[in-house]
This record gives C-alpha cells, structure tokens and sequence, in this order.
C-alpha cells in the first residue's frame, strides 16, 4: 500500500472516531492565550473575519484560471502556476497562492448544521488535506511528506 493511501486511511480513521476530553483530565492551568488580531466585515448581511496576519488578496481578472468547486461557495484560482482557494460568496481569497496543486473533494455538513467543503493539496514536498469551514473561512490542515517527491 502507497504512503499516500496510508495517509488517506489513516485521516479517516482518525475522523471518524470520537474523542472525549474531561476537564478533569487536564492538569496545566494556563495564565494567557495569544491568539492573532481579527478585522470584522460586514458584507451583504453575512459577517466575514479576515486574519489581520493577512492573506494576499487577489482580484479575480488578475488569476490565470478559475475552477467554480460544487456547490459554488468555493473556487480554485490559479496565479503564476501557483494555486489558491478563493471564497466566491465573500469576494476574498481564503489562502495564499502558494500550492502546486488542489483538487476539489467534497462538502460536507455536521448534524449541528457546520458546513465544510475538503480539498485535496501539494505544496513543496509535501500533501494534505485542507478543510475550509463555511461560517468563518477557518482552515484546519493535515500535511505529510510526499514521499514520491524524495
């Protein structure tokens, strides 16, 4: 079986099993948490939050190509051979232009009503999965070494 694959089972595995935490079971108290500055929107009635740190923002005649993922929250945009995701809803690109390739897996939404769309990705040396959540654009992210690369 291909690393890639492994990787593939090993994310489902690992998203499909459930996990509990007590608030008995942490011992660490923590004094302060950092967290990053956020600008908030108001957009057509829909409130977005962009991080301050700042996702290079390009307009959508600058890219070279366009691909309108299902059902049309998201596109695949592509600038100087180097792919992003751009929020079509919001106007707003939400992440760098940074990957060599991203394909389109699927949307999802949880039985509380949180919308996901899940993108398939290489970047450098390395491959994951990206999950954008619909209500705030947050991105949680998966990588691992493209072992084909090495």
């Amino acid at each position: 079986m291909s690393m890639k694959r492994m990787f593939y089972w090993l994310v489902m595995i690992l998203l499909t099993i459930p996990t509990v935490v007590s608030a008995q079971e942490i011992d660490e108290v923590v004094d302060n948490i950092e967290v990053d500055t956020v600008v908030i929107d108001n957009v057509d009635n829909i409130v977005a939050i962009a991080d301050t740190v700042g996702i290079t923002q390009h307009d959508l005649m600058e890219c070279d190509s366009l691909i309108v993922c299902p059902p049309s929250k998201y596109a695949i945009v592509m600038k100087d051979g180097m792919q992003g995701i751009y929020d079509m809803a919001l106007g707003q690109n939400v992440t760098e232009m940074e990957f060599r390739q991203i394909l389109f897996s699927r949307s999802e939404e949880t039985e509380e009503g949180m919308k996901s769309a899940w993108f398939y990705t290489k970047k450098e040396s390395q491959f994951g999965i990206l999950c954008v959540y619909e209500d705030d654009n947050s991105i949680m992210a998966l990588w691992m070494d493209d072992s084909e690369e090495k």
